[in-house]
């Protein structure tokens, strides 16, 4: 007799705000909650649970007609791991808390799916490297439509040349070495 294979747990950590509205649902901005499901579909068997992780917006949101609810009984499920919108200092006195959250979902994950992080935001990266060390399969994504966004939110006078040279000499060599260990270590 075969024995039943193990329920699947892919985690996805990124930088999507979302709500959890009770305990069996969650709100999120309708055209990513629609991505979430296909993604799900799509991943078949090899998530029977899709847990994202990522910021929590707050109840005024919700008039926001943009907004979709996914319920738990779908598969798709939602983890808090800090408010959305905080400023820095306030991201970096909550940051023992969220990676507590990361520990705890990283920890029952079969996979876990993250990119790159900001360095006043880390928390996806990490997540990749808490993953390697437990053993767990890792899969590190990235959007490469930032690839020029620094030179060019400077020649648009969006950026000043603060803020360009910060994203060119801090940004981007931090997120440079992300991309380094995620080739090297990375499922």
């Amino acid at each position: 007799m075969q024995e039943p294979s193990k329920p699947r747990r892919y985690v996805m950590v990124l930088a999507v705000p979302a709500r959890r509205v009770g305990l069996d649902a969650f709100k999120i901005e309708s055209a990513f909650a629609q991505h979430l499901r296909t993604f799900k579909q799509r991943l078949g068997d090899m998530a029977q649970r899709l847990v994202l992780v990522g910021p929590e917006f707050g109840p005024a949101a919700d008039a926001d007609t943009t907004l979709a609810t996914i319920r738990h009984d779908e598969g798709i499920e939602f983890a808090p791991a800090f408010p959305a919108f905080i400023g820095r200092f306030q991201y970096l006195r909550n940051l023992p808390a969220t990676m507590k959250v990361l520990r705890r979902e990283v920890a029952q994950a079969d996979i876990v799916h993250a990119g790159p992080s900001h360095p006043y935001l880390m928390f996806e990266f990490p997540a990749i490297v808490m993953g390697k060390r437990l053993g767990k399969r890792t899969i590190f994504i990235n959007d490469m439509d930032n690839r020029r966004s620094p030179a060019m939110l400077h020649r648009t006078g969006a950026w000043s040349l603060r803020q360009y040279l910060a994203a060119t000499w801090l940004w981007e060599p931090c997120i440079h070495l992300q991309h380094v260990y995620a080739a090297r270590h990375c499922s």
